[in-house]
């Protein structure tokens, strides 16, 4: 049987559903950045449009001024030059500006009237490594929305959001409520006028990465959690702590967090407590995990005082705490791992 002929990352697949907003996941080094970088270059060359580059934070854009080496070859009789610093970065050729970088971090001082050109924005590492929610700045799908605004304002445009396949877990997704099939490569969304303008691209394992052989590196990684996650699988989902709360669960208060309720049970018997998204609205007790508090809730700072999240805190280092789903453990995981 012929072996398939495995190829880089080509992204004329995802803009062909000419949607605004476009989720790109898949493994490391199948050339995400590489082919979208390309296709910015083109489109500039040809039409005159211009690119933005987004990263998260200023420490992410150390090696900007090495952004467009991988291109050279690609465009052998054009000169590229890069200026500023990691606060904000000029792309030129040939003596004209085809792009610009920052990182969302420094999103106030954006000012929309000197990008009228701009129609393509590609932020990078959407997904941090291993998913973790300490990596996200606050609020941040907003602040991402709000330099979109800025930059395309009326104009049509698309904004490409790159990242390796470390979680499906993401405050993205949650944003706008939608749950793509990892199995499936391309996931569209009809639930309202919102998600009409979502895709999410699920890269499999057809694309080649380098040397078809192993190297001693790959070898190394075989087998291990690393090697899947290197592969192109979802490896730092697992289903610890993934269970539903049991029928002799007794409803314990309300937790708060980033605009989303989550219930919290405890079930007597056997000591464990489960977080879910099952809520008593009449209940009394609600705690806000975050900075942000509403009216007639609590802070979970005074936990140490507190029963009930004195329980919680507790159960969740003796290991006892469980979660309906990948979102709700990744998130309040991580908030109970500071307390």
């Amino acid at each position: 049987m012929k072996q398939k002929e495995l190829n880089w990352y080509d992204p004329s697949k995802i803009k062909s559903y000419n949607k605004t907003l476009n989720f790109i996941i898949g493994g490391r080094g199948i050339g995400k950045t590489y082919s979208f970088k390309k296709d910015a270059i083109n489109r500039f060359k040809k039409k005159g449009k211009q690119f933005f580059y987004l990263r998260r934070h200023k420490s992410d854009m150390k090696k900007i001024k090495t952004f467009l080496n991988d291109q050279i070859q690609n465009f052998p009789e054009d000169e590229f030059k890069i200026s500023g610093g990691s606060e904000f970065t000029i792309f030129t050729i040939n003596g004209l500006e085809m792009g610009y970088a920052m990182p969302l971090s420094v999103y106030a001082g954006l000012k929309s009237s000197a990008y009228v050109d701009v129609d393509t924005i590609i932020m990078d590492e959407f997904i941090p490594e291993k998913g973790a929610y300490n990596s996200y700045i606050p609020n941040e799908v907003e602040i991402l929305l709000n330099i979109v605004d800025s930059l395309l304002r009326e104009r049509e445009g698309h904004v490409y959001l790159l990242a390796n396949n470390a979680s499906i877990v993401n405050p993205y997704f949650s944003y706008f409520q939608i749950n793509p099939n990892i199995n499936k490569e391309f996931n569209t969304f009809n639930e309202n006028e919102s998600t009409q303008q979502i895709i999410v691209q699920i890269c499999h394992g057809d694309y080649k990465k380098g040397s078809k052989e192993k190297s001693g590196f790959r070898k190394v990684i075989s087998g291990t959690r690393y090697g899947e996650y290197n592969e192109g699988k979802f490896a730092y989902d697992t289903d610890d702590f993934i269970r539903k709360k049991s029928s002799e669960s007794e409803y314990i208060c309300t937790l708060y967090y980033d605009g989303n309720y989550y219930g919290a049970w405890c079930d007597f018997n056997d000591g464990n407590i489960y977080i879910n998204q099952q809520i008593n609205k009449e209940y009394g007790y609600c705690y806000s995990l975050g900075k942000n508090h509403r009216e007639n809730m609590i802070l979970a700072k005074t936990w140490r005082k507190d029963q009930r999240l004195n329980l919680i805190v507790r159960s969740y280092r003796d290991g006892c705490v469980y979660y309906n789903s990948q979102e709700t453990k990744r998130i309040i995981s991580y908030i109970l791992s500071k307390y």
